[in-house]
């Protein structure tokens, strides 16, 4: 294999000492181009851009391009390009990958570039680019000055000595010269000491240079694997030839694996003590953009001569045995993993209806902005799909999806939502007005508006700010034209941290799904996000996320993640073989769901007589449960029900008259109300009918949800009325008509 090139010419005295010419040299012919066609080199160093192509020729047309560049290496040491060719540029690589030249460093000479084929960065070039101690410890006073005045959250979890404590314990990292991994690592673990989900160095977010490094080498795992408490399964082998899918990994490199994710999960992201989120985040499915673990674990436990070691445990072997398998780069994992024609699907969108009872949606990824389809009508098509095939049950898959676009919530609440609601309360807010003038240059975001916040928050008096357009309330949902009516199950694991922890919270909380599978990420003691600033430090060369809102949510609440309403456990066996768990509790449940049963005016009519009772109410004013003795009637009218009751109260006679109406299957009594679930047990006669509607109820009419049970069989009648105030959780009982047949 040819090397890498970028052959430096430094023959020109006319040129200064800062000045580099390169000569690129690209080796195209196994793309069989036409006569004439363009190609070029794009860059990060002027002239190169990566807006523009800077021309290179083949003037004997053996398929070679060449052309040279005078580069300025006091602006940067280091060069990220790549090769393009045609009008409408075709680029070479993984989008996440460039080609690396050290500046200063590369001896001329070098040799040719082959298209879409790039070396790595030598054990000597990385060595050469290590940051002075003194340069990096600049960077962690321009960390501390950052966190201390921007992030929200920072005390959520720990009290101010923790986190002083925790960023003079940088110091020791950063003690000594340091590689890019080594002061990639350094910053990772001090990010990670917040207990922010939100609060890392994003790995989307770092250089060229830091991709080429972390991704780049030839030091990856070559299988890919789950996780299933700390205990490492192998999915898909990737060339190594030693490993068959179930495979349990006991040991890398004499280092149990146990330790090894416990070493790596100092360095992983996560919100309070949710170590379930952290974990997660550890394994390889092989086509993530960026992977943690595969930047985590080279560089804590890098291979030996091109080579790991492992313990392993075949299923059905009789004992462990011992493998030795290559160290591979990322690009050639995923190529092997392709050639056994498995490919990655994290990410997608999917809607199938399984069978006459179950539809399934696959919600792999909220961030809406890098898919290539209107999400809304997907999302819109589902449910109607549902409806029309008459099908009652739903299972929404949000597993392994960390969140993103908040929208996507109140998308699905539009069809989950039955009536008007309102979530819990939850307080926001910033720790900063305005970004102070020695911050300002190394902080970035996609919204100007985020440096300068005057006029657009309040003091909270307690030393925050409060956004104007947020008020200290929970979150106003409202039901779409066409609401779904079935029942849903919401799977969920670990990776749901951010929009998708906010599903299951909002879902578990306002009864809109059953939560089937693992707990979630995230935590329940609010998380920090919103707004974002990018903090890049200028010496090390390393970007860490800083979030600017903090969600407290009212009340206690546990440090952890949302817990499933079924709770499964991973069976490595039944993971091995490819069988879906909690999609299987799902069906589950539904097979054992009594077939929905109409209301039919004949059933209410089984309830007509004489009745004699109490009556029970919340009397507000005094808070107090007052019982009055009542006699009362129930009258069949056709389709039509009156439901009359007479007792006395404060000296006088009270008569109520209530007419109730069931028509088609629907249920109505001055207006309609919506059937939350209808029972009935035809042996026993007993029946049940529980009905929602939105409405006004108290002494200051407050706007709430108004609940109606509704029980009766051949001897008694019982009718309970709850109520729900808008921006609360429960429902209280408001008043109980108890009837006993005379």
């Amino acid at each position: 294999m040819y090397r890498i090139i970028a052959c430096c010419l430094i023959t020109c005295a006319l040129v200064s000492l800062s000045a580099q010419p390169v000569t690129f040299q690209a080796d195209l012919r196994a793309l069989n181009l036409p006569p004439g066609t363009p190609a070029g080199v794009r860059g990060d160093i002027a002239p190169l851009s990566w807006e523009t192509t800077y021309p290179l020729t083949d003037p004997d047309g053996d398929g070679i391009y060449t052309g040279t560049a005078s580069l300025d290496r006091a602006a940067q040491p280091v060069l990220a390009y790549k090769y393009v060719y045609g009008t409408q540029p075709v680029w070479e690589l993984d989008a996440d990958l460039n080609r690396i030249l050290v500046l200063g460093q590369t001896p001329a000479n070098t040799g040719i570039d082959r298209w879409n084929l790039a070396d790595p960065l030598s054990e000597e070039e990385i060595k050469g680019l290590r940051t002075p101690s003194a340069a990096l410890l600049a960077d962690l006073d321009l960390l501390r000055e950052a966190v201390l005045t921007l992030h929200p959250g920072l005390y959520r979890y720990q009290t101010p000595d923790q986190v002083t404590q925790h960023i003079e314990s940088g110091k020791k990292l950063l003690s000594r010269d340091l590689t890019p991994g080594e002061r990639y690592m350094a910053f990772a673990w001090m990010a990670a000491r917040f207990q922010c989900g939100h609060t890392h160095c994003n790995l989307y977010n770092q250089s060229p240079l830091m991709h080429q490094v972390l991704f780049g080498q030839p030091d990856k795992l070559p299988f890919t694997f789950d996780l299933i408490g700390k205990r490492m399964f192998v999915r898909h082998d990737a060339g190594s030839g030693s490993l068959q899918p179930g495979t349990e990994v006991l040991m890398i490199g004499g280092q149990s694996v146990t330790v090894i994710l416990d070493s790596l999960m100092r360095y992983s992201k996560g919100d309070g003590s949710n170590d379930a989120q952290r974990l997660s985040g550890l394994e390889v499915n092989g086509f993530e953009r960026y992977a943690p673990f595969d930047a985590y674990f080279p560089q804590v436990f890098p291979p030996q001569n091109g080579t790991y070691d492992l313990d392993i445990q075949a299923p059905g072997a009789a004992a462990p045995s011992r493998v030795r398998v290559p160290a591979l780069t990322r690009t050639a994992r995923a190529q092997a993993l392709r050639q056994q024609g498995i490919t990655g699907n994290e990410n997608e969108w999917a809607f199938r209806i399984l069978d006459s009872q179950l539809g399934y949606l696959r919600l792999g990824t909220y961030t809406t902005w890098d898919l290539d389809f209107d999400w809304e009508k997907y999302i819109a098509h589902a449910f109607d799909s549902l409806t029309a095939a008459g099908i009652r049950h739903l299972a929404i898959d949000i597993r392994g999806n960390e969140g993103g676009d908040d929208a996507v919530n109140m998308a699905l609440a539009r069809y989950l939502v039955r009536q008007p609601v309102t979530t819990s309360a939850a307080k926001s807010r910033i720790r900063y007005e305005v970004v102070p003038a020695s911050l300002r240059p190394y902080v970035s975001t996609w919204e100007p508006a985020f440096y300068d916040l005057r006029g657009m928050v309040v003091p909270d008096g307690q030393g925050m700010y409060r956004r104007k357009t947020d008020p200290d309330e929970g979150l106003s949902l409202k039901p779409g034209p066409r609401p779904w009516t079935g029942r849903t199950y919401l799977l969920t694991d670990a990776v749901n941290s951010s929009a998708t922890f906010y599903t299951a919270r909002i879902c578990q909380e306002l009864g809109l799904a059953t939560i089937v599978g693992e707990p979630t990420g995230g935590n329940q003691r609010g998380t920090n996000g919103g707004m974002m600033f990018f903090l890049r430090l200028p010496q090390s060369g390393v970007e860490m996320d800083i979030p600017l809102i903090s969600y407290l949510p009212d009340g206690t609440r546990p440090d952890a993640g949302i817990t499933p309403d079924i709770y499964i456990t991973p069976d490595p066996a039944r993971v091995a073989r490819g069988e879906d768990q909690a999609l299987e509790a799902v069906w589950q449940l539904v097979r054992t769901t009594p077939a929905p049963t109409a209301l039919r005016a004949e059933t209410l009519a089984r309830a007509g007589g004489l009745y004699t009772g109490t009556l029970g109410y919340l009397d507000y004013t005094a808070g107090t449960w007052e019982t009055l003795p009542l006699t009362a009637s129930w009258v069949a009218d056709g389709t039509k029900f009156h439901l009359r009751a007479t007792f006395y109260e404060w000296g006088g006679l009270i008569r109520q008259h209530y007419v109730y109406r069931v028509q088609n299957g629907k249920f109505s009594s001055s207006g309609p109300w919506d059937i939350v679930s209808y029972t009935e047990d035809t042996a026993r006669h007993a029946y049940q009918l529980v009905i929602t509607r939105p409405g006004r109820d108290g002494n200051q009419r407050r706007r709430c949800t108004f609940r109606q049970t509704m029980t009766w069989d051949d001897t008694y009648m019982i009718l309970t009325k709850e109520v729900r105030f808008e921006g609360e959780a429960d429902f209280f009982k408001r008043n109980e008509y108890n009837l006993r047949r005379l």
